[in-house]
């Protein structure tokens, strides 16, 4: 899955949590590589609240509805 293709909502919570363990908001990491880890400036799934299986599911298996079941549209 290419972060371009994937809903608003869950760019911003990547974003949220890219910030949240200490890098600063790029969307720029990601679109270069969807799964760039805290060192590349993005953010480690195994730290998050998520956690791993969650961002794994949605990043490498794009089951997106595994993000709308924790965090479903108002």
């Amino acid at each position: 899955m290419q972060f371009k293709n994937l809903p608003v909502e869950i760019q911003e919570k990547m974003l949220d949590e890219q910030v949240q363990q200490g890098n600063p908001r790029n969307a720029e990491m990601f679109e270069k590589d969807v799964t760039a880890g805290l060192i590349e400036g993005g953010f480690t799934w195994e730290q998050s609240v998520e956690g791993h299986n969650f961002w794994e599911k949605i990043i490498l298996y794009g089951s997106l509805a595994t993000f709308y079941e924790k965090y479903p549209k108002s």
